[in-house]
């Protein structure tokens, strides 16, 4: 479980910063029982802070519907890595890390549909390895109510320590995914609104593949 605020200001017209704060992140452990009651393992659980990352974003390119962005961002490693009294549950992965990314997008019909695709570097420090991220989206307006569809994945280059240590979860080391996303998003008033979404994974690898699901909150200020 993630509670966390997503964040994008415009400091010029081609210039923004953007924020994610995880600021509760919930981990736990299930108690595992054999077949006659004898305690194999006792649950576990851990909450705290989780690993927030700051980006600057630059606008390389806008002409008509066409628009091209990159990002540098960083990742910070506030959260815990090795937590609970079992030391296997996480809220970070303790490693301090810098992501590239690359986005072009196209609007349609006046603004009512957009279509975006995103690659991207991500270089993990203490023995991780880097990951080549990407992914694409599309979203349509009907009224007030968006209808997007998404497409991200994440491939690992496998070039760390062979020797490191780390727990399976979304902190693990060469981890690996595709995961398709239908949300919505329903503007409520003038300027906010609400977004729900869920994941689906058509591929993993040192990751659970069960279905994901958030909803949130949005403003326009």
């Amino acid at each position: 479980h993630i509670t966390s605020v997503y964040w994008e200001y415009g400091l010029t017209d081609k210039l923004g910063v953007v924020a994610y704060v995880p600021f509760f992140n919930r981990s736990t452990l299930n108690e595992v029982v054999r077949p006659d009651g004898e305690l194999v393992q006792s649950g576990d659980e851990l909450n705290g802070f989780g690993d927030p990352e700051v980006r600057v974003k630059y606008s390389l390119y806008r002409e008509g519907p066409w628009a091209v962005a990159a990002s540098i961002g960083l990742g910070l490693p506030l959260g815990n890595p090795a937590g609970g009294s079992t030391q296997l549950l996480q809220t970070g992965d303790g490693e301090f890390n810098q992501k590239l990314l690359v986005e072009a997008s196209r609007s349609f019909k006046g603004g009512n549909g957009y279509a975006t695709a995103t690659v991207g570097f991500n270089n993990r420090t203490q023995g991780f390895s880097e990951e080549f991220i990407y992914g694409v989206e599309g979203g349509i307006k009907a009224g007030s109510l968006w209808l997007i569809g998404k497409v991200n994945g994440l491939e690992s280059f496998k070039n760390g320590a062979e020797d490191l240590s780390v727990n399976n979860g979304i902190f693990s080391n060469n981890l690996e995914y595709l995961v398709v996303s239908p949300a919505i998003a329903w503007q409520v008033g003038k300027s906010w609104g609400v977004t729900a979404d869920a994941g689906f994974a058509l591929r993993g690898e040192r990751i659970l593949a069960d279905p994901s699901y958030s909803v949130g909150v949005y403003l326009d200020l």
